[in-house]
């Protein structure tokens, strides 16, 4: 039986033994992990005159080190795995997580396991992938779920092809290969930041009998009341999952867990988030049945109402004693170095018009770019080529209830009106009518539509066919 206990870790050296006593003087290698991901892989073949005292494992020589070069940084947080090579189970005092700041680790209890677990097919498709995280338990993670996988039969080209959609360009020949080594190349790819920067793409590719509900979701524009509703009645895949600084590999393993055991119930899948229109074009991901949609609003109160979100954000924050990321990031461009003790109507007066003319915070144009760029015209084209739906906030309860039979009378995520026209000086009100020219041509070719057909929402055709209003 392999057996082995982990001495020591800090952010500089790893200290332990393995060892199997059917074969005491067999050597076992081990594997360590950094975040979930595998750094390095050794021979356990040092003198432990401790083990050769025990008369257990031979001459004792099942000892290993391993020095972190350079040293883990002392300002991150870091979970560290020691597992047996072959077996890919940790050894003893094997899992620990090091605190920012700290310099010793603390060793983290691994969660039982089940004495027996179903041994399933390793995946050599997208959906045979995405399916297997169905059984992913988030109190183990990843690897434990990699353990129950049966790799006798897959080769490199499977794993590539199952988690980023093709073969890759080359190939070493030669590559060492067995079931462990097709384990962590595995749990390599996984961790990649290619799958995670992708992975709305190739969840949506995985399951091609699925209708897609595909959202175009302009900030400011109603996306997060929609959201919310579709989200609770389609099994979802959403765009912050991409991106690493806002969510954690296990978070996303976690998110495609519930992801995939939901879809099994519906016959239909949403992606939503702040996508642009060219993600979903780009890849190709638009056919026929499937279902793409956006919702726009008048530009000066898309304007107004990125400002009042930032405002509330920074009491939000202020309230909760915390700094996030966005708030963090606008309080340097307004050249802020912390948050007000609070936002009264004198800091509101100081920096609302600071905040409405940065155009990195309140972005001109912005349905033309999240549309996928270019004048009012190549947008209006682009939704007709593309078989996209639009309504606008005016008709948006209306439209929510008719196309997808959801009541709604309040909107999520609301902000607090910081500011509004009617506290607009003459020269911000001049700025807000005239900063989004193509996004008030494309507005107002949208209404036109609108009151044209009668309806809650317009294709883009209708758009494209109906004649533009006179400026």
């Amino acid at each position: 039986m392999i057996q082995g206990h982990v001495d020591r870790i800090t952010r500089q050296v790893i200290t332990g033994w393995a060892a199997d006593d059917a074969a005491p003087d067999a050597q076992v290698a081990v594997s360590i992990f950094v975040n979930g991901r595998k750094l390095t892989q050794l021979v356990c073949n040092q003198p432990r005159a401790d083990l050769r005292h025990k008369g257990l494992y031979g001459e004792g020589r099942h000892g290993f080190t391993y020095e972190f070069t350079p040293a883990l940084p002392v300002a991150e947080a870091a979970r560290i795995a020691v597992r047996f090579a072959e077996l890919g189970t940790s050894l003893g005092h094997g899992n620990a997580l090091f605190a920012r700041g700290a310099a010793e680790a603390v060793v983290v209890p691994e969660p039982p396991q089940k004495q027996e677990q179903l041994i399933v097919p390793a995946p050599v498709d997208p959906r045979t992938l995405f399916r297997l995280f169905a059984l992913l338990e988030p109190a183990l993670g990843l690897y434990p779920l990699l353990c129950r996988l049966d790799f006798e039969r897959v080769r490199p080209s499977h794993l590539d092809y199952s988690v980023l959609g093709k073969l890759p360009e080359v190939y070493p020949r030669g590559m060492p290969w067995s079931p462990a080594l097709a384990r962590d190349y595995l749990n390599d790819l996984l961790y990649s930041p290619r799958f995670q920067q992708n992975v709305l793409v190739y969840a949506l590719r995985a399951f091609p009998e699925k209708q897609r509900l595909m959202f175009v979701h302009i900030p400011k524009c109603a996306g997060s009341d929609l959201s919310f509703h579709l989200a609770s009645r389609f099994p979802s895949i959403e765009q912050r999952l991409m991106d690493e600084t806002w969510t954690s590999k296990e978070e996303l393993f976690e998110a495609l867990a519930g992801f995939v055991r939901e879809l099994s119930f519906a016959d239909a899948l949403f992606a939503r988030g702040h996508i642009p229109l060219d993600l979903y074009t780009d890849a190709e991901l638009i056919r026929p049945a499937d279902r793409v949609f956006t919702i726009v609003r008048d530009p000066t109160e898309i304007a107004l109402s990125q400002v009042n979100y930032v405002l509330t954000k920074f009491q939000l924050n202020i309230d909760a004693g915390v700094v996030e990321r966005d708030t963090e990031e606008w309080l340097q461009k307004l050249g802020l170095k912390e948050l007000p003790p609070a936002v009264t109507p004198q800091f509101v007066d100081k920096y609302a018009r600071r905040l409405l003319q940065n155009a990195e915070i309140v972005e001109p144009n912005s349905m033309c770019r999240w549309l996928g760029g270019g004048d009012a015209q190549v947008v209006v084209e682009r939704l007709a080529r593309h078989l996209v739906e639009v309504t606008d906030t005016a008709h948006y309860n209306a439209w929510l209830s008719e196309k997808w039979g959801i009541t709604a009378h309040t909107r999520r995520n609301e902000s607090t009106k910081y500011v509004s026209l009617s506290k607009l000086g003459h020269q911000e009100l001049g700025y807000v009518r005239e900063f989004s020219p193509e996004d008030r041509k494309l507005y107002s070719r949208v209404q036109h539509a609108l009151a044209v057909t009668g309806r809650v929402s317009v294709s883009g055709e209708d758009i494209l066919n109906t004649s533009p209003p006179p400026e």
